[in-house]
């Protein structure tokens, strides 16, 4: 796993060196939880929004 980024709580985002596409993880720092948001960084890319409060 490499790691790509945090968010503002220090849960990280990682993308998966054993996947071919380089699918995309979430681990939460509470309970060690993790989440596959993506099969792939592209596919994580696109799901990506702007949010307006932070223009």
């Amino acid at each position: 796993m490499l790691p790509i980024g945090r968010d503002g709580g220090g849960s990280q985002f990682y993308i998966s060196l054993d996947s071919p596409s380089g699918s995309v993880w979430y681990y939460s720092h509470e309970g060690s939880e993790r989440t596959q948001l993506a099969e792939s960084f592209d596919e994580f890319l696109q799901q990506l929004q702007v949010h307006p409060d932070f223009i």
